[in-house]
């Protein structure tokens, strides 16, 4: 059985899908689509395949429906990896979606802010604050 993984940060995308990569030559996000899904094609996903050789697929859609989707294909999911907002990665990790990282794997995790490790299965890609106005 294969669980896809939250990942945010260009070195953990590259240093936790590496292996999966290399075994079939291809990984697959899942991704919000429009912009976000070319931000992120353009960005990640080319250096990824410099970096590896190995393609990058997207499948995108809304953050419920791709959540969905995921439950339904438990055991065998179609992506690798998710990018998602960090409550919804709770809800993949509540329904066992998720695997635990192994940040010992990954070179640059040293380097992270603390606040974008949220959990053993997950860390954040951006951040952002709130305040009174």
């Amino acid at each position: 059985m294969r669980k896809i993984l939250f990942v945010a940060s260009l070195a953990l995308v590259a240093a936790l899908a590496a292996g999966e990569a290399g075994a079939q030559n291809k990984i697959s996000v899942s991704s919000w689509g429009g912009s976000w899904k070319d931000m992120v094609a353009d960005t990640i996903g080319k250096k990824f395949t410099a970096e590896t050789g190995a393609q990058v697929e997207y499948v995108t859609g809304g953050t419920i429906d791709r959540l969905n989707k995921t439950k339904l294909e438990k055991g065998n999911p179609e992506t690798d990896l998710v990018l998602t907002t960090s409550h919804v990665g709770w809800l993949y990790v509540s329904d066992d979606l998720f695997e635990r990282l192994d940040l010992s794997r990954v070179p640059n995790a040293a380097k992270m802010f603390p606040e974008a490790k949220i959990s053993p299965y997950h860390v954040g890609l951006w951040s952002y604050v709130y305040t009174i106005g």
